[in-house]
Formats: structure tokens, C-alpha cells, sequence
């Protein structure tokens, strides 16, 4: 589809962690190495989920974690060793909570956190609310697609409703 659309497909090194590629900086916080010929973890100790990719994002001295589906290994894992400082988090596994989500979200200080989900806010009762503390947080379950800007002017968060950050 990239070729048909006139894009450049380049294929990353796996040993490469960080990369800038038009001014934005990628880090690969996980997962650890190694990976196959074809790109997939190998690394059986893993389950898919915590095999996710984890993926700080930056540009214009802003940042987003994009966490993919780890549960609570991988954040532990990355709470003893990484940088996880972020603007904006993308919660971990859609959101559920688990023994280190207070720890992994107060890690990143993001003061805006975006889940990803099927259910409603007003329908979780898994305590996240609560762990939100100060920060804005929006779920596309509530308010649709989310898209995030960064830039020299700071870091706008929208969503298809445009409904305000809760």
C-alpha cells in the first residue's frame, strides 16, 4: 500500500532502539531484543500481549508513549530500568488494571492519558478512574478516534466528538 501511494518502505534494523526519521525522534523501549527474520519477537518467555511494541515518540520536545498491549510484566520490567516520561500515555492493554498500572502511569507523568476500549467509562469498575488522578483522560469508547499534535506550540488533543478530556 506504501509503494502504490508513492512512499519509501524501509525495514529497520532489529538492533536498532532509536532512530529520527523528519525531526521526530523514535525510541524502542520494547521489546527486548532479539526478534526473527520476520520480525516477530523471539522470545517464547513472552506472552503476545507483553511482546507488544512500546514506542516513546518524539517532536518539538514533546512526547507520547504508545504502549501497545503489555500487562504487567512488561511494565514491570520497564518501570525498573526505563525512561518512561511522557505528554501523553496511551494506556497499556486497553486500559485494565493491574498490579503496576499506578506505578507505570505516575512513571510517565503524562497529564493526558487516552484508552483505548470498547467500554465506557461510565461502565469501569476497575478502579482506573481513581488512578487518573489530576490528569485529563479520554476514551475513544466515549468520544471516538483521538488524534494528537506536537509541536513548538505544546501538545493538542482532540477526538471525533470533540469532547472535552475528562
Amino acid at each position: 500500500m506504501l509503494k502504490k501511494r508513492g512512499r519509501e518502505l524501509r525495514t529497520l534494523d532489529a538492533s536498532v532502539r532509536v532512530w529520527d526519521y523528519g525531526g521526530v525522534r523514535f525510541e524502542l523501549l520494547s521489546p527486548p531484543g532479539p526478534t526473527t527474520d520476520d520480525g516477530e519477537v523471539s522470545r517464547p518467555d513472552l506472552g503476545s500481549n507483553d511482546a507488544s511494541t512500546v514506542m516513546r515518540v518524539t517532536y518539538a520536545g514533546h512526547s507520547i508513549l504508545l504502549t501497545g498491549d503489555i500487562e504487567e510484566h512488561t511494565q514491570s520490567v520497564l518501570l525498573e530500568g526505563a525512561d518512561l516520561r511522557a505528554d501523553v500515555l496511551l494506556l497499556p492493554h486497553h486500559g485494565s488494571v493491574c498490579a503496576t498500572t499506578e506505578a507505570f502511569i505516575d512513571a510517565t507523568g503524562a497529564r493526558i492519558l487516552i484508552r483505548s476500549s470498547r467500554q465506557r467509562t461510565s461502565q469501569t469498575f476497575n478502579g482506573l478512574t481513581e488512578l487518573v488522578g489530576e490528569a485529563s483522560m479520554l476514551n475513544t469508547a466515549d468520544v471516538g478516534a483521538v488524534t494528537v499534535e506536537m509541536g513548538a506550540a505544546g501538545v493538542h488533543v482532540r477526538s471525533v466528538k470533540e469532547r472535552a478530556p475528562r
